[in-house]
């Protein structure tokens, strides 16, 4: 059977223009939160449970008791589980992981990241890893977001919870749960449309330079 694990982060940045961010390049980001979702087939269910990680999970459950029944550890902990996934023989799954999530966690724990460079690596260069943004936009030259490939399989049943820039803004507030709530939802989106996007066809819509363009796709993954 085989095993995956979709990774979603989010970020702690308040203000990409004041603070020089620039989407592609990992310097300034700061790792608020990053869920992991263990997923596994089987009998052609998708299957799994989830894990969160933070910088300091006792100060969050302080704030928020209810979160004492969630999967939290602390975020130096993930180069570690994300090393004993790989020994395990687990594919990384991800949405843009190659051009935003995973730079930022490569970097080094104090500058924002978790210090993941080398796990990373050891992913990326065995094949391990699926970016799923990535391939769609080797496969038909456009970019795809998330929520679109969500809308075009399921409907608006599924959609994302919250716009991506307002994660920042909760996390400021301390609405940590509803920050945790959202990036898992994403990293289970991610691992539904792995699943289930190169069983079928269906309308999506694109985008490159500049221009949105809404296509009938078949993703493969291969």
């Amino acid at each position: 059977m085989s095993r995956y694990i979709a990774l979603d982060i989010e970020t702690a940045n308040l203000d990409m223009e004041a603070e020089g961010l620039e989407f592609g390049n990992p310097k300034g980001w700061k790792t608020s939160c990053v869920c992991l979702y263990d997923f596994w087939i089987d009998e052609g269910v998708e299957m799994g449970r989830g894990y969160y990680y933070v910088t300091d999970p006792e100060d969050i459950i302080k704030i928020h008791p209810q979160l004492a029944g969630y999967a939290i550890r602390p975020l130096e902990s993930l180069q570690l589980d994300l090393t004993n996934y790989f020994k395990q023989d687990y594919t990384l799954v991800t949405k843009n992981g190659l051009g935003f999530d995973l730079p930022i966690l490569a970097k080094h724990i104090n500058d924002g990241g978790a210090n993941c460079d080398t796990i990373i690596d050891n992913y990326n260069n065995s094949d391990r890893h699926l970016d799923i943004c990535q391939l769609l936009r080797n496969q038909y030259g456009f970019r795809f977001s998330l929520a679109s490939l969500v809308s075009g399989l399921y409907g608006d049943t599924d959609a994302k919870t919250m716009a991506a820039s307002a994660a920042p803004i909760q996390w400021a507030e301390k609405q940590y749960q509803t920050v945790l709530d959202y990036c898992m939802h994403d990293s289970i989106l991610t691992a539904k449309v792995f699943v289930d996007a190169p069983t079928r066809s269906f309308e999506a819509t694109g985008k490159k330079n500049g221009r949105s363009q809404v296509m009938m796709i078949t993703p493969s993954w291969t």
